[in-house]
């Protein structure tokens, strides 16, 4: 996040340098010598961050923040401090609110689909996350003495250190997740 978001500020302050949404080598050296070249320039660099946040309100709120960051560590990288009243102000124009976009549940349908294109152990895996609620990480850090397969349901234990609240917790799977984990 942080080279693309120095790259949108050098866009924004000298125009558009890509010609697809990807980079290429010679853009990204473009880049690099623009940022040069904006050291050197005799410019009020406080106004340029202001006007820049002003035009990062068409952007996502968080990923607006994220490249502010990346501008602000950027000059403060090259000794260069934003007031504090600017920094007030910077907050001002930036797009206020959380996520803007929302991800589905997984419903039967497309857990079906999903699993008519993977292995056993891709249909275990699967099946595990979508009936005890694990994340994904909570799952490849379990460990045989976590799953106690003589229950019914089976048992998981996921310790707290595996988890992302840091809360140790008990989960149970399907009976048909647990039908693939053993054959898989």
């Amino acid at each position: 996040m942080y080279r693309s978001g120095l790259n949108a500020f050098m866009e924004f302050i000298y125009g558009s340098q890509r010609k697809g949404l990807k980079s290429t080598k010679e853009e990204l050296e473009k880049f690099n010598q623009l940022s040069i070249r904006y050291m050197e320039d005799k410019r009020d660099m406080g106004d340029d961050v202001l006007k820049f946040a002003g035009h990062l309100n068409s952007r996502p709120p968080k990923s607006a923040k994220a490249i502010m960051a990346a501008v602000r560590e950027w000059l403060l990288y090259n000794d260069i401090e934003i007031g504090s009243k600017n920094i007030r102000l910077i907050r001002k124009r930036m797009p206020k609110g959380g996520a803007r976009t929302f991800e589905s549940d997984l419903d039967t349908a497309t857990l079906r689909n999903i699993l008519m294109h993977t292995d056993l152990k891709g249909k275990a895996f699967f099946l595990i996350l979508a009936s005890s609620g694990m994340r994904i990480g909570e799952l490849l850090q379990l460990t045989l003495k976590d799953v106690d397969l003589t229950k019914d349901p089976v048992l998981i234990k996921l310790r707290q250190h595996d988890t992302k609240s840091k809360h140790a917790r008990l989960t149970y799977i399907s009976t048909e997740a647990r039908k693939y984990s053993m054959n898989g």
